[in-house]
C-alpha cells in the first residue's frame, strides 16, 4: 500500500520558503509537515521490516530445502552403497563357484586324460600294437580309389548353363581309432582331432578341411579348390563311424590322393 501524504508548493526567499498561489511551473520546492515527516518515516521502517522479514522466511526455505536436499542425497548414497555390496558379495561367490568349477574341470580332464591313455594303451595290446603306451593306436583298415561328385549349396546361374557338381578322382580310406566306442563322442572329440591331426602327417596328408565349409562356395570355386590346392594331398570330407565289431571309433576321410 503506498503511503500518501500532502505537499505544498512553496518558493526559496533569501533562506526562507514562502507558499505561492501561482502557477506550478513557478515554484521552487515542495513543503510537507513535521506530521508527514513522521509517518512517512514509519512507513519506511515498516517496508524495511517487512523486507527483513521476507529475507528470513528466503533464508528458512533455502536452509529446508538443502537440508531436505542433503538428507535424499544421504539416502540415496546408503541405498547405493547397500547395493554395492550385496552384488559384490554375490559376484564374489560366483568367482568363488566358478574358482571351485575350474579346478574340478582340471581334476576331471586329469582323469579322463588318464582314462583315455588306459584305453589306448589297452586297444593297442589287443590289436598288438607295439609299443603300446607309445603307439598312437591308429590303423589304416582299407584304401579305395573312386570318382566323387562335390556339389555346390550355392545356385548357378540359368543363362550359362553351368553344372551345379564337379566330379574328379579321389580316395576314400577307413581308419580305425583306439577310441573305445563306447564313450560318449562329445567327451574324446577334441582328443581325437588332435591325435588324428598329427597321425595324418605320416599319411603325406597336408590339412583336413570341413567339408559345409568348401559346398558353400560357388562351383567354379570348388572347382579351383580342388585342382589348384596349396596343399599336394588333403581330406576335403571326414565322418566318425562307431565300429561294434571292434568296439572302436572308426575314421573315414576322403582325400584328393592315395595316402603314403
Amino acid at each position: 500500500m503506498k503511503f500518501k501524504y500532502n505537499k505544498t508548493p512553496v518558493n526559496k526567499f533569501i533562506g526562507l520558503y514562502k507558499e505561492t498561489k501561482d502557477d506550478k511551473n513557478n515554484f521552487t520546492h515542495y513543503a510537507i509537515s513535521v506530521q508527514q515527516i513522521e509517518e512517512l518515516e514509519s512507513y519506511i521502517t515498516s517496508l524495511e521490516n517487512d523486507i527483513i522479514i521476507l529475507n528470513n522466511n528466503i533464508s528458512s526455505l533455502k536452509t529446508g530445502n538443502e537440508i531436505n536436499l542433503n538428507n535424499l542425497i544421504n539416502e540415496y548414497n546408503n541405498k547405493l552403497i547397500k547395493l554395492k555390496n550385496l552384488h559384490s558379495q554375490k559376484i564374489d561367490n560366483l568367482h568363488s563357484v566358478i574358482k571351485d568349477h575350474k579346478k574340478e574341470l582340471v581334476r576331471v580332464n586329469a582323469l579322463n586324460g588318464n582314462l583315455l591313455r588306459i584305453s589306448r594303451e589297452r586297444a593297442n595290446q589287443e590289436r598288438n600294437l607295439r609299443p603300446k603306451k607309445s603307439h598312437n593306436g591308429f590303423v589304416v583298415l582299407n584304401r579305395q580309389s573312386l570318382y566323387y561328385k562335390v556339389y555346390s549349396n550355392v545356385k548357378p546361374n540359368p543363362k550359362t548353363k553351368q553344372l551345379n557338381y564337379i566330379e574328379f578322382p579321389c580316395f576314400k580310406v577307413k581308419i580305425q581309432t583306439p577310441f573305445d566306442a563306447s564313450i560318449c563322442f562329445e567327451l574324446i572329440e577334441d582328443e581325437m582331432i588332435s591325435s588324428f591331426s598329427s597321425f595324418i602327417k605320416d599319411l603325406g596328408i597336408g590339412v583336413w578341411y570341413k567339408y559345409d565349409s568348401i559346398v558353400s562356395q560357388s562351383i567354379s570355386k570348388i572347382e579351383d579348390f580342388i585342382f589348384n590346392n596349396e596343399y599336394d594331398n588333403f581330406i576335403f570330407k571326414h565322418s566318425y563311424i562307431t565300429n561294434f565289431k571292434s568296439n572302436l571309433w572308426d575314421i573315414e576321410i576322403y582325400t584328393k590322393k592315395d595316402i603314403i
